[in-house]
């Protein structure tokens, strides 16, 4: 096969993606996941259904397939606009805002999609795997930044740093769109106490000397 004839089919094959994305995002949007079925998502697309199941195996998958480039757009977005002043723990809070915004939008469907996400398999997991590299990059830019600022530690192992902040977003997005009434300014006022907390340490600081402690005590009689 020819590399003119590769391209075209690759182009014809994105093209086809690109519509089911559209369609399945259209029909989940407007009739919520129950009302929409995988026959809809193909004739709204244009497609017949054997070949929607060669590129997505169920609903799951098709919504994986919609959440996964707005994640991307997103984290693209707020990743180019992010003030040059922000702190550690409020440009990691801009980085992510983005992120709990979109799930906020249809809050039922972001829950649906991220209990899914361990369940992913063949091209969706690799797709969802290189999406968790992009956004483990956001997180160690932010690391690397305070880094350079004083406010981490200079020998902070940035490895198991930006994995352990990682986990950490993620359970509380996860926490956050599995409790209702799902409003952003809350789960990112939760997300910059948690972060303060980490930053700041768990151990307990030394107690400050007591008045008392400190008070002059009078010298010792010397014996007679």
């Amino acid at each position: 096969m020819s590399t003119l004839s590769m391209r075209g089919r690759e182009a014809k094959k994105e093209d086809k993606r690109r519509r089911i994305r559209a369609a399945a995002a259209a029909l989940f949007h407007s009739q919520g996941y129950e009302g929409t079925t995988t026959r809809a998502i193909a004739e709204r697309a244009g497609i017949a259904t054997g070949t929607l199941f060669l590129y997505v195996r169920d609903k799951d998958e098709a919504l994986a397939l919609v959440y996964g480039d707005d994640v991307d757009a997103v984290l693209a977005a707020q990743t180019k606009n992010r003030p040059s002043r922000l702190r550690f723990v409020a440009g990691l809070a801009h980085r992510f805002r983005g992120l709990y915004e979109l799930y906020a939008r249809h809050s039922d469907l972001a829950l649906r999609f991220v209990r899914r996400i361990p369940t992913l398999e063949d091209a969706e997991k690799a797709a969802h795997d290189e999406r968790n590299e992009r956004m483990l990059a956001v997180i160690r830019d932010e690391v690397v930044r305070a880094m350079g600022t004083g406010e981490l530690r200079s020998d902070l192992d940035v490895e198991l740093a930006k994995r352990t902040l990682f986990a950490i977003v993620r359970v509380l997005v996860f926490g956050w769109l599995a409790a209702p009434p799902v409003a952003v300014d809350a789960g990112i006022r939760e997300l910059e106490v948690t972060l303060r907390l980490l930053v700041s340490g768990l151990g307990a600081r030394p107690e400050p000397p007591s008045p008392r402690s400190t008070a002059r005590r009078p010298a010792p009689r010397r014996a007679r």
